[in-house]
């Protein structure tokens, strides 16, 4: 039997082609919506048309869950979720910080006793995962987990800021969220350094391999997040919304309806902290103090 790591790892192999041929030959840049981070290529479409083929001949069963061309489902509890180039926008200015996201889920197996029979039918429609893979294309690192091999980090160390905080999405591109925040993190965290960024693929890595504290996203798609529970499973590390409810389990049918939908606010509704268990209760107090200051809640940030 083919290891789930042999299968991501030629998948990620893959995609990192299609990256630098378009790279190489141009590329048009495609505007989704308003916001300047929300653009497609060709290099995004055919990177998700060659893994959906990838893994039509090596994982058949598994409907697939694509950030380009929708998702498909029919009910059998296995699904793969693909981001084929995460950060677009680095990958149009040729900033290293784009690559891909796959994560593959399974349903649950349980038990026969009453409570396990309970925990079956509040899990209706919902998948766990399994294992799950992030590469960054330019820079050749890439990520790995799986139950049944744990986590792995492959390729050349980074010369990076250590134990810093990572901040993504509205919190970085707002400025005046952003001056608000990093004055709470300061205030709470004097010893960190911060890292504002719109599009850093590996940034939620970093804090599962212990070089970074926390991540911190104001709102994202479950394929940018896809191996993301896994992951935090396997190293220990919170990874919760902004409210520090846990990311565990994927909600087929229900991100079917958001995916199907073609609304930007249903399927970029994930709003993520990935922490250290130490610095959680820190970071979820100054999540409350930016609350309170901004008069703005969760999902409303951007």
């Amino acid at each position: 039997m083919v290891l789930l790591s042999s299968l991501l790892c030629e998948a990620g192999r893959l995609a990192a082609e299609v990256h630098k041929k378009h790279l190489q030959q141009g590329f048009q840049v495609e505007q989704k919506s308003e916001l300047e981070s929300d653009v497609v290529t060709a290099a995004d479409k055919e990177t998700e048309h060659v893994l959906r083929d990838f893994f039509a001949q090596h994982l058949p069963d598994y409907n697939i869950f694509g950030e380009e061309f929708g998702a498909e489902y029919d009910g059998n509890g296995k699904i793969i979720v693909i981001d084929p180039l995460d950060g677009t926008l680095s990958f149009t200015k040729r900033f290293p910080g784009f690559g891909t996201v796959i994560g593959v889920y399974e349903e649950k197996s349980n038990g026969t006793t009453n409570a396990a029979e309970e925990d079956k039918r509040e899990e209706k429609g919902k998948v766990h995962c399994v294992a799950g893979y992030v590469s960054n294309t330019m820079k050749g690192i890439s990520y790995f987990g799986s139950l049944e091999e744990g986590f792995h980090r492959h390729g050349l160390e980074e010369i990076i800021p250590k134990k810093a905080i990572y901040v993504g999405g509205a919190f970085s591109r707002n400025q005046q969220i952003a001056d608000i925040l990093q004055r709470l993190l300061e205030e709470e965290f004097p010893n960190h350094p911060l890292v504002m960024h719109t599009q850093q693929v590996t940034s939620r890595c970093r804090v599962y391999e212990g070089s970074w504290a926390v991540s911190l996203h104001s709102a994202l798609a479950w394929h940018d997040i896809a191996p993301d529970p896994l992951f935090g499973q396997l190293t220990g590390c919170r990874v919760t919304d902004l409210n520090g409810n846990p990311y565990e389990m994927f909600d087929a049918e229900q991100e079917l309806k958001n995916y199907e939908s073609n609304e930007r606010q249903q399927v970029y509704s994930k709003p993520i902290l990935v922490c250290q268990p130490k610095y959680f209760d820190g970071i979820l107090k100054v999540l409350e103090r930016l609350e309170k200051e901004t008069g703005r809640r969760e999902g409303k940030w951007s």
